[in-house]
């Protein structure tokens, strides 16, 4: 048995007098496993004990009696230095640096089962028509990752939905594909030395609760979808390494209003700002400022244009509030000629126009 599993003791019994006849069970450790009235054994920590059930009658022992060993085991399953599985308690889970672990394998928490793929899937890849999908937990509330711990890989913690907070140690370098997903009340990253996490993959903290401002003062690369659906998020600080941030990263994220990002140049994916109802402003110095990157940021009234902007996408100031823009001097594509439209440098095109002003241009 794992901690937490249960299982229940069967056993028939015909008395000659079933109104003085009780049946009894104990344990011997109830550190490591506990036992009901009714006979379900629940597994509690590693190690070994022994239930006993006994026939009682007149409140004294009879000669019936049976005891079963029980063998509870760690519930940290490994393979070399990765977590492939965790079969543990609920509630706080402090992964224990003995295991001496660079990775927290796909699934580790989650656990998995096979569903059919969808006909688009089987379009790209139809060799075979299941795929591991993510189970989830609503039992764990948080987890503390130890030193040494390098990389969580796709799904291991996806739709834990009793998580509030993870524990992140100063080795993390990068966190894979879904590995938050869906962890919907998770509201804290905590780091417990330096944060020098560099890569964020596709949908790792979709649709999960975060709040504050979150700090990723090493980040390189935020993915696709990395951080949608957050809609208590306040604040994002990305350091000068940072390099890329992927479509729809931050979409939906209704209360962010403080985007701070150091980096001299930033390579942005299509919307990946839409929605983010409470930013109010925004300096952006991209080659690409791409399609519909502010699509819906309602509060919106001003945006900074960087020197090396030459592409403006379609739908990228929709549905803002933008009266002014501003166009650094070093831009040699764009000049704005009054404050509420953008042209091409020579003032022969109309690129933009703030959303706000109506009429015929």
């Amino acid at each position: 048995m794992y901690p937490s599993e249960s299982v229940r003791l069967n056993y028939t019994l015909s008395p000659y007098f079933p109104r003085d006849t009780v049946v009894e069970f104990e344990t011997s450790n109830e550190s490591i496993v506990t036992i009901d009235a009714s006979g379900v054994v629940t597994a509690v920590a590693e190690g070994f004990a022994s239930v006993t059930v006994k026939v009682m009658m007149d409140d004294s022992s009879t000669y019936y009696s049976e005891t079963v060993s029980v063998e509870v085991k760690d519930p940290y399953i490994t393979t070399g230095a990765q977590l492939t599985h965790y079969y543990g308690n609920g509630g706080l889970v402090d992964i224990p640096e003995r295991l001496s672990l660079t990775e927290i394998g796909s699934f580790a928490f989650s656990n998995f089962e096979y569903v059919l793929k969808t006909a688009e899937e089987l379009e790209f890849d139809d060799s075979e028509n299941s795929k591991q999908w993510f189970i989830g937990d609503n039992t764990i509330t948080k987890v503390v990752i130890p030193e040494g711990v390098e990389k969580i890989n796709s799904y291991a913690f996806a739709n834990l939905t009793a998580l509030e907070e993870i524990v992140l140690p100063s080795t993390m370098n990068s966190i894979e594909y879904g590995a938050f997903y869906g962890c919907t009340s998770l509201q804290k990253i905590t780091f417990s030395g330096e944060n020098n996490i560099q890569i964020i993959s596709q949908n790792a903290f979709e649709n999960c609760d975060l709040r504050g401002t979150l700090e990723l003062s090493s980040i390189c690369v935020i993915s696709d979808y990395a951080f949608a659906g957050n809609q208590k998020l306040e604040g994002i600080k990305l350091g000068e390494s940072i390099l890329s941030i992927g479509q729809y990263a931050f979409a939906g994220c209704k209360k962010l209003s403080d985007v701070t990002i150091e980096a001299k140049k930033v390579k942005y994916g299509a919307y990946a700002f839409t929605g983010c109802e409470s930013i109010t402003d925004f300096y952006v110095n991209s080659a690409v400022l791409p399609e519909g990157m502010f699509y819906e940021c309602e509060s919106m009234t001003s945006v900074t244009v960087g020197p090396d902007v030459n592409d403006i996408g379609v739908f990228a100031f929709r549905d803002t509030a933008i009266e002014k823009f501003e166009i650094s001097e070093k831009n040699k594509t764009y000049k704005v000629q009054t404050a509420d439209h953008i042209v091409s440098a020579d003032g022969k095109k109309l690129i933009t126009v703030s959303p706000v002003i109506k009429g015929e241009f």
